[in-house]
């Protein structure tokens, strides 16, 4: 199944959707059921990321940016060789931004993104760490291991250079807040989670942002004379 980004008459040249692929690392798996419980082969995970004040579509649903949206698509289990009838597929997620290897990852606690019985789906939201589909069975019932697993370590962001003046982002951690250094004419700084929520806002050039758990998050920077400023938040 291939992607499809869809289109429509609302503003066609703003539309600026970035499609970036998770190729941080690929883990391939020999697995040791594969006859019986055979594995879905080549799965892969991408990542589409849409602007401040840009829009596009996530799960057949228009959306306004900033927007991070998730496509993970694999190719059916060869199933010449086994008896038992595939019933559904299950995407799981580990995450961390830790590099490690495949017996270092703690599979019991990885959590499911979701059981399908498609190839491919769409999802809002970025998923950091580990990523890898399995095969369901029954008669008799089983679930196959992963034929490779996928690794994004960090949330990649596209930020337009042309809006960019010259600037830093200082998150005092004791005080919990962020500052804007750089931008002396600043009329408001917004705060959003990764999946466009707006989260807080300030009229000043810092924010408090005690709030917030560790993570990734956008900042909206508006100013007077340069505009929209995007920008990405790391609290950790």
């Amino acid at each position: 199944m291939k992607k499809i980004i869809k289109f429509s008459l609302r503003s066609l040249t703003k539309l600026m959707i970035t499609l970036v692929i998770c190729l941080t690392g690929t883990i391939k798996i020999v697995a040791q059921n594969n006859e019986q419980f055979p594995p879905p082969l080549n799965f892969n995970k991408y990542l589409d990321y849409i602007m401040l004040g840009d829009w596009g579509f996530c799960e057949d649903v228009e959306v306004d940016g900033p927007f991070y949206c998730s496509y993970f698509s694999w190719d059916e289990p060869d199933l010449s060789e086994t008896e038992s009838q595939l019933i559904a597929y299950k995407v799981y997620n580990y995450t961390t931004e830790q590099e490690l290897t495949l017996d270092e990852i703690p599979f019991s606690e990885a959590h499911v993104i979701r059981q399908t019985l498609d190839m491919s789906f769409e999802i809002s939201g970025a998923f950091m760490g580990y990523t890898w589909v399995t095969a369901l069975y029954s008669d008799p019932d089983g679930e196959s291991e992963p034929s490779n697993i996928k690794s994004c370590l960090s949330i990649p962001i596209n930020i337009d250079k042309h809006e960019i003046k010259p600037h830093s982002i200082v998150y005092n951690n004791q005080m919990k807040s962020v500052e804007v250094v750089g931008i002396e004419d600043i009329t408001s700084i917004e705060v959003y989670s990764v999946c466009g929520k707006l989260i807080t806002t300030s009229k000043a050039n810092n924010v408090k942002v005690k709030q917030l758990n560790d993570g990734v998050y956008i900042l909206k920077i508006t100013s007077e004379t340069g505009g929209v400023i995007s920008d990405k938040l790391l609290i950790q």
